[in-house]
């Protein structure tokens, strides 16, 4: 782990407060509201959550642009792709996406104190490593799509350590394959790695960040083996990403 600087010790300090705060609002929002409406109950849990997540991203002082967002319908239900190139992409998505919509994240988070918790009051989905993990979690994710909430998801499975976009996993096919009519949505990410790069605290501020949603397409629509189907997502976001880069320098 590379040292720690005065900008990580900063973030950090800030970070805890409000991952104490924030999650803790949520817990209380949910127990108030769920004896009346449990389904309501989810969504404001999820609204406080976007706070922390907005939060969370403007701590480093980013500067943030966003092309594409006429691509992006709040009211509509999707299946949100995203690549992964660092732990801010999670804040970062909280800031982009104002529709209603479940994470899926790792196991791991939801085992963290206040996080874990708030997180699952928020109607996220876990994702415990293994066959029979990776099929509970395709079940919840098609539970919030038969109840009309989009799922975001990174379907490279993990972060890339050197920010190139990876070939992605197998997921959305399956969602794909059950709800056939709902369109993916592919949003290319750049940036996020240079303010906090893969198992490392070490943090930079003032970073630019690119984000390029792209239009959204039926998996249905395209032909060919499931390889093909994944390749079309490969390619287009390879392609944005790349003049995304070349922009950037």
């Amino acid at each position: 782990m590379k040292k720690i600087n005065f900008a990580s010790i900063y973030f950090l300090f800030c970070w805890l407060v409000l991952t104490v705060v924030i999650p803790l609002c949520v817990s209380i929002f949910y127990i108030i509201l769920w004896p009346f409406n449990k389904t309501s109950a989810r969504i404001n849990a999820h609204k406080v959550s976007r706070l922390w997540g907005i939060a969370s991203i403007f701590l480093v002082f980013p500067k943030i642009k966003i092309e594409g967002m006429e691509h992006y319908d709040k009211n509509k239900i999707y299946i949100i792709t995203l690549n992964h190139q660092s732990a801010f992409d999670i804040p970062l998505s909280f800031y982009i996406f104002n529709g209603l919509y479940s994470f899926v994240a790792k196991d791991a988070l939801f085992k963290l104190p206040i996080i874990g918790l708030a997180m699952k009051l928020s109607g996220y989905i876990s994702v415990k490593r293994g066959t029979t993990g990776a099929t509970k979690a395709i079940e919840d994710m098609c539970d919030r799509l038969r109840n009309n909430s989009s799922i975001l998801i990174f379907p490279e499975g993990t972060r890339s350590y050197d920010g190139e976009i990876q070939f992605p996993k197998k997921g959305i096919l399956k969602m794909s394959d059950q709800f056939p009519d709902i369109e993916i949505l592919p949003v290319v990410v750049y940036g996020t790695k240079n303010i906090m790069r893969t198992k490392s605290l070490y943090t930079k501020l003032f970073q630019n960040i690119n984000v390029r949603f792209l239009p959204s397409y039926k998996m249905k629509d395209i032909e060919g083996s499931d390889n093909d189907k994944l390749r079309v997502w490969y390619d287009v976001m390879v392609k944005n990403y790349e003049e995304i880069r070349l922009d950037n320098k």
